[in-house]
This record gives structure tokens, sequence and C-alpha cells, in this order.
């Protein structure tokens, strides 16, 4: 959840790091820091709150020129949101810095012994252990402190250090699933958890895998892994990413949703160009599919489930992926996985997808960023090419997901996908946004919000409350029709708002007219909403929570609590 971007070159470090962190703004934050070394000596600025607040301190600092700096937007986890606990940490005798993703596990004990011997702690976080025991074991050779230091580290993390020894180095160890990546250009290097971050910017990308360390000097890279050298091959370089900008939009958010046509025809291009013969044999001799995702990404594992299985084409379990090491699911050899993730470094789907290999299972990946952890991980990755999503709540990578699932159901069925068709519908349900809008001014005074829908649209049901929980803070939930009189009626009064996603299906509709009635004779305001071929129909909930949020005086694109990557477990 939070981000890393390091410098080390020719160029005014501290102006290539802050660059960075804007760059990274998207990930979800509530504090920034650099550190940079000048006259042998680590400094660091740090602020709580955008990034914009630390670029001004920067400036008003008027900072000497370094050629090494670190960079970190920090999202709260160990310590309350202030200055001290913003990363980057410095050692108690100033000598090291460090910045810092995940959660080392053991840091209680550490910090315990650590006092013991004097050292001094000056925040609440757990990162503050790994600077204070690298000093302990100070050598000539940075690389051997950070990898002697690493022994006693329990946890996924992945971290850079610097020296004010070694002005001229940076060493960056990764174990577990948080990415890390490290980008070269001439006489100089990026390093970054941010793979698009750096396509822009670098000729060659380099991601650290498990066990791995990296000793980073401006005109070289140098891998190592339990003790001994290693050769690493770069990544494929993606197309560069360009900066996201709201346009014509007021939020992110808006810009995303309008773009759901354009993504619409990105796939239909890929897709037409894209060979799925051997995918299709691999899925026709399997036993069951097993699907493993979190947040909007498991909803939209579940309507691709549900496509699968309306077919009658394979039986396809759907995992909650972080629940998934610990239900001790039964997996056989003949079975595949499928793992969807936006970003492709969701932890919980990673650890998901390693107990799949661990398990012997043939890995498909869904997924938007090339390169990503997911995506290298995974036997067949499939990517959705929606670009890049900067609102906190995904929206055109939802369509992405479910779309080159169907894909995929369709290449099986050896049937096209209507992507005219599709990109139409999508074109039509943005023109009903006043409409939508004037839904919202009627019912933002609603204590409770429910979405009711049957068959497919009782999937699009979860998902759309989703949607309006995380922008608008307002209890909302989305349920199967027919579960309604099995508890959830009792909450149903005139202070409710009941949106019925009609489904496709003339009979699952009809059953539906029920549950209208129930909620009616009871009060709930109704608002009905048109059926639609595909997951589109998503796509009015997208504008009602968007529109309910500005109602609110909310900003749509950053809800409080919440992070675009989710990188901790």
């Amino acid at each position: 959840m939070c981000g890393i971007i390091a410098y080390l070159g020719k160029d005014n470090a501290v102006n290539r790091v802050t660059e960075g962190l804007k760059t990274l703004e998207y990930r979800g934050y509530d504090s920034a820091g650099l550190a940079y070394i000048s006259k042998e000596t680590i400094h660091t600025v740090k602020q709580v709150g955008p990034v914009d607040a630390l670029v001004q301190k920067v400036n008003d600092l008027k900072l000497p020129k370094s050629n090494i700096a670190l960079g970190h937007t920090r999202w709260a986890t160990h310590g309350g949101i202030t200055e001290q606990n913003s990363h980057p940490h410095v050692s108690d005798d100033g000598n090291i810095a460090v910045v810092h993703n995940g959660i080392i596990e053991n840091y209680i004990q550490l910090k315990s012994d650590l006092e013991s011997k004097g050292v001094t702690f000056k925040s609440a976080t757990d990162t503050e252990v790994i600077p204070n025991l690298i000093s302990q074991f100070k050598s000539e050779n940075i690389l051997k402190s950070v990898t002697e230091a690493c022994k006693y580290l329990k946890g996924s993390y992945a971290f850079l250090a610097m020296s004010c020894d070694h002005p001229d180095t940076i060493v960056a160890a990764k174990n577990g699933s948080q990415p890390l990546v490290i980008g070269t250009v001439k006489d100089a290097v990026y390093i970054s958890s941010d793979t698009p971050t750096l396509t822009s910017k670098c000729d060659k990308i380099y991601a650290l895998e498990d066990a791995e360390f990296a000793v980073i000097c401006p005109t070289s890279v140098k891998f190592h892994k339990f003790g001994k050298s290693i050769v690493k091959k770069p990544l494929a370089i993606m197309a560069s990413v360009k900066p996201a900008t709201k346009g014509i939009y007021n939020t992110f958010m808006e810009r995303e949703i309008h773009e759901i046509p354009d993504v619409i025809e990105a796939i239909e291009r890929e897709y037409c160009k894209r060979d799925l013969t051997k995918l299709v044999a691999k899925i026709h001799a399997c036993d069951t599919i097993h699907i493993a995702a979190c947040g909007t990404s498991y909803h939209a594992g579940l309507y691709i489930a549900r496509m699968f299985e309306r077919q009658g084409l394979r039986r396809v379990l759907v995992h909650v992926a972080s629940e998934l090491p610990h239900t001790n699911p039964i997996i056989n050899p003949r079975d595949i996985a499928i793992v969807i993730s936006q970003s492709g470094e969701t932890a919980d789907t990673l650890s998901a997808m390693k107990t799949f290999k661990n398990r012997g299972l043939y890995t498909i990946a869904i997924c938007n960023v090339e390169g990503s952890s997911i995506w290298r991980y995974a036997d067949t990755a499939l990517p959705t090419v929606a670009g890049t999503e900067v609102a906190v709540a995904s929206t055109k990578a939802y369509i992405a997901q479910t779309l080159v699932g169907e894909i995929v159901v369709n290449a099986i069925m050896e049937q096209p996908t209507n992507f005219v068709s599709y990109r139409k519908a999508a074109h039509e349900i943005l023109g009903h946004s006043e409409e939508i809008l004037k839904v919202v001014s009627e019912n933002k005074d609603m204590n409770r919000i429910f979405f009711l829908g049957k068959g497919l649209s009782a999937i699009t049901a979860l998902e759309s409350a989703l949607k309006v929980k995380e922008i608008t803070y307002r209890h909302c939930e989305g349920i199967a029709a027919g579960e309604l009189k099995h508890g959830t009626l009792a909450l149903v009064d005139s202070n409710t708002l009941s949106i019925i996603l009609t489904p496709t299906d003339e009979a699952a509709a009809q059953k539906l007219n029920n549950s209208i009635h129930e909620v009616k004779s009871r009060g709930s305001h109704i608002w009905t909403v048109p059926p639609v071929e595909s997951s589109l129909q998503i796509i009015y909930a997208q504008l009602f929570a968007l529109h309910l949020a500005q109602k609110l005086s909310l900003d749509p694109d950053k809800p409080r609590n919440l992070a675009k990557s989710v990188t901790v477990e």
C-alpha cells in the first residue's frame, strides 16, 4: 500500500525523487518523505499530507544538490500518522537510512534487543528496527551488513538502504510479496515499488524476486541471492505509461468511467490478434477451475465463474484470496487456477497464486500491469489493457476483467464476442448520467441502500454495493433478491433506497418483481435499473456512487482508509 522511489545518478536526486513520489500518489498514502546524503551526512524531510506539501517544504528549505535520495509514501500501519512515523527512517547513529514496504513481524522482539544495547528509537514503526539492525553489523561491505540484518527479519518486506559511509551505493532487499523493481538509464538508476513508474524513464527494468539483493551504483547494478552473485534478465519493456490527468472531468473516477468504451475497443484490438488455442486446450483438459482474487477482482471472479458454469463448461470454485491459504480447499493435479488482480501486486492474491503453484496447478493471470509479480509468476497472463486507473474505486478495470473472462468462455464455445454491441451499450448508459444524478439528488439522505439482483445481476449487486461503500461511506449491501426475506427485510423502511438491477433473463426478472413488492410495501424508495448484456450494468452503479459522493462533498478518487494497491496481507 506504500510506495518506494529512489534515484542514484548525475541529476539532482531530490528533484527526481519528488517527481517519482507524485507518480506514486494513486496508490494511497497519508504522509511522504525523503532522505538524501550531503557532506557525508544523511538528511531527511518528511511531511504529513499530500506530496505537494512535501515538495513545498523541500523548495522552502533550498536543499543542496545530492546524487542519491530515497523517497516514500506511507500508509500508516504501525504507529499513527505523524512525521516521526513517516519514512525514511534513520538509525540511531545516523549512519543508515531505510525506506520499507511490508511488515516486520518480529519487530517487537528486535526492538527490545536493540534497546538493551543502548539504541534509542524515535518512532512507533516496525520499520525503524531495520536501519538500526543494519548498523549493528557495520562493515566496509554494505551488502554484507544488510544481508546479515535480514537473517533476523521475519515477514514480507522490500526495502532500500543507504549509508553515509557509502554515498554512491543503495542496497535493495526483498522477501515475500512486496514488489521492487530497478530501472537503469545512462549514468543513473531508479528504484521503485511500482513498475509503470519506471517505464518512461529507463532503458532496462529488473525485478527483484524473493530472497534477492541488489547493490546499486550510478553505472552498475549487481544482483545476489543466498550470498552468491546472480545474473538477471531485464523485463520486456512495456509501452510507456503516460501521466494520468483528469482532462475535462472533475475527478479521475469520472474520467475512468467514461473511458470504458475505449477500454472495450482496446481489448478487442488485443484479443483479435491473440491466439487462445493452447489456453482453451488447458481448460478442456482440466477438472475444476479455481479462481482467487480480492475486492472488486473477486466480484469479477464470481462473474466469470457464473459465465463458465452457465455454459456447462467446467465446475468453478471462487476463493477470497486472503482466505485460500487458511481453508485448505480440495485441489487436484488436473485442476487449473485463475488469479485476478488489477495491479498485479495484490499481496493476498499473490499468496494464493503461490499456493496454487505449490500444489502443481497451471496458473492463469488476468492482470492490468505487464511485468508485475502476478504477471511474471503466471504460466499464462491475459492483459486487461485498461490503462492507468488512478481512482481507488475500480471502474473500467472491473469491466475489463469480466470482458476478458467472457472472451475466454467464448473461445471455448467457438463463438465471437459482441464488442460493437458492448461499446454501444456503454455509450448509452453514460448518456444517462444526468438521470442518475437526479436519482441521487432525490435519495441522498437515505440511511440504507440495497442493490437487489438475480443471476448475474446478483453478482453486479455485490460490486455495486462495494462502489457505494468505498466512496460514500453509506451503509450499502448487495443482495440476491431471494435472500431478502431471510433476514435483510427487517432493515427495510422509509429511509431505505432499493436499487433493482433487472436481469436479462425474463424468468429471473419475473421473480425479482416479488422482491420489489416486498420492499415497496415497507416504504422503501425504488430505482429500477434496466437490463444490460454482459457486466456493463455496473456502470449505472458506478455513476450513482460517483454522484452521491460528490453530493456529499467527498473526494471519490481518494476514499478514507483505502489504497489503490494493497501490497500488505
